[in-house]
Formats: structure tokens, sequence, C-alpha cells
């Protein structure tokens, strides 16, 4: 009688303590023994079955979370992935993944930055790539054609040399009248001492009256404005004929005021002048000098380099012509 009592108790206990432990090894599908018992041992099976289904409900829900939260990953990655195979680099993942998944679309979105800005910069690179050739290109064939414009002119502007410097020259000395204007008296006192000139300070006299002076009817047909004065500009414009041509050689201080409708009105023609025209006027020079030009008579200064700064001084104080540093 008594093993069929202890026998009638350890059973059910036993299945008891299976379920406990597939409960324990997180497998919830397998029943609870004993649930039918009438007994204590009944009523612990019982409430052990009902924390059971409760844990397979719970882990069947858990299930479906994941697997909805898979698709939601695998349906954005999906979308992401096709704007990446159409070219569309401006579509990062927003919407925030599962806790399990959010590392994928923090890699994705990271992935699609680091593609955007290399292609940024590949771009950048081929336009860089295509502007400079284009300008190789553009300088080559600016190149060609100087080069034909050059060979095709060089002995015409060897035979001309000679004509151009004696036309020049014969132009500055066959000129009706050259006045000089300027607004420093020691550097007008110069241009009297290196040229036949007539000079003019229009701080204190007016152009008009020296036209008047000199029997000019008309007026000059070139300026070559150097000081930068504007009272030697205002009056030069007045003082051209019309249709008369200003070379602008001096460098204003600042903004200056044009009467625009008095040059439009007298057909001005007016030409900025910094430099050189290479290597014209270089060829130009080289035969001035070759037949006689004298430009020594501008050099007032000629200094050691390391006393540079006098000569700068001569030139700030306004009372130098042209100062040559020796660099020997």
């Amino acid at each position: 009688m008594t093993r069929v009592i202890a026998r009638s108790i350890s059973h059910p206990l036993i299945e008891v303590k299976q379920g406990l432990t597939q409960l324990a090894d997180g497998n919830p599908a397998t029943r609870i023994g004993g649930t039918g018992r009438q007994d204590e041992i009944g009523e612990i099976a019982t409430a052990l079955e009902v924390l059971r289904n409760r844990l397979q409900q719970a882990k069947e829900q858990e299930t479906e979370m994941l697997q909805g939260a898979q698709q939601r990953v695998v349906r954005a990655l999906s979308v992401g992935l096709r704007n990446l195979s159409t070219g569309n680099l401006t579509q990062p993942i927003d919407e925030p993944f599962a806790e399990d998944y959010e590392t994928l679309r923090l890699d994705f979105n990271n992935t699609l930055d680091t593609l955007t800005q290399t292609i940024a910069q590949v771009v950048e690179a081929s336009e860089s790539i295509r502007a400079r050739s284009a300008e190789i290109s553009h300088a080559s064939e600016d190149l060609s054609a100087r080069t034909e414009s050059q060979a095709a002119t060089l002995e015409e502007t060897a035979a001309a040399l000679d004509e151009l410097t004696a036309s020049m020259k014969s132009a500055a000395e066959g000129a009706r009248h050259v006045v000089i204007t300027d607004v420093n008296p020691a550097r007008l006192a110069l241009a009297a001492q290196v040229a036949d000139v007539t000079t003019v300070n229009v701080a204190t006299e007016d152009l008009r009256e020296v036209m008047a002076r000199l029997k000019m009817a008309q007026g000059f047909d070139v300026g070559l404005e150097m000081s930068s004065a504007q009272a030697a500009l205002d009056q030069m414009v007045e003082a051209l004929v019309m249709g008369g041509r200003i070379a602008l050689l001096g460098i204003p201080p600042g903004k200056s005021p044009v009467d625009w409708s008095r040059i439009v009105f007298k057909a001005i023609t007016i030409k900025g002048v910094y430099g050189r025209d290479i290597f014209e006027t270089w060829y130009k020079m080289i035969a001035m000098l070759e037949n006689g030009l004298d430009i020594r008579g501008v050099i007032t200064h000629r200094l050691p380099v390391a006393e540079f700064e006098a000569g700068f001084a001569a030139m700030r104080g306004g009372q130098s012509g042209k100062v040559v540093l020796d660099w020997g």
C-alpha cells in the first residue's frame, strides 16, 4: 500500500518537474502533466499550465514582433538598395529599426553618406579635369594661332621696324604741337629739358588757354594720361578733337568721376594700358633705341641696390624721373 501511494505521488511530481525543466529551458510548448488531478499536485500543475500558456503566448507574440521587425527591416533595406541601383543617393533610411537591427540602418546611412561624398569628389575631379583640358586645348589653339601669326608676320615686322621707328620719330618731330601736362613742377621742368614740348601745369593753367596761345583751332588728336590727376583727365577730354584717342597709363588712387556723356558725344576712344603688349612693344622699343632714341635724360637717379630706400624716397617726394638701381 505504501509503495502504491508513493508511486501515485512521485509520478505526477516527476511530470511536473519535467514540465518546469522545459519551461526553464525556454520551451513552453510541452504541456505540464498532472493537471487533471483533484489534489494539491493537480492544483500546482494547473497553475503551472496557466503560466506555461502565458509564456507560450508571449513567445508567439515575441516571434510575431520579431518577424514583423525583420520584414520592416527587409522592406526598408530593399527600398534603399533599389534607390541606390537607380542612382538616387538622397534617400537615407529615417525610420529607426528595432534595437537588434538599428545597427544595420546606421551602417546603411553611413555607407550612403560616404558613397555620396565619394561620387561628389569624383564629379568635382572630373569637372576640374574637363576644365583643365578645355584650358589646355584653348591655350594650345591660341598658342598655335599666335605662333602662326608671328611666323607669318616676322618678315613683315623685321622689314617694317626701320620704317616704323622712322615713322614714329618723324611723327613726334613733325607733330605740330606736343603738350605735356602735370601738377608737379619738377617733372614738368624735366620734360622741358629732355624734349621740345610745351609744358602745362593743369593745377594753375587751362589747356584751352594754351591751345589759344598755340593757335590751335580744333584740339588735340591723341592724349596720353599718365598723372592719374582728375583735373588733367577732365581737361584732356575737353581739349581733344572729335574722334580723338586717349591712352590711360596713370593709376588713380581710387574711384574717379567720369563725364561719360561728354566722351560718348565726342566719339573718343579710350584705351587702358598697363604693362606692355608682348612682344610687339619690345620690338618697337629695341628698334627705337637702335635708331637713336635717347632716354638717358629721364633717368635722374642711379643708386646701388643697397640704397633702395633713398630711391623710393626720391620717387615719393616727386623730385625724380626714373630711378635705376644697380644690382652689380
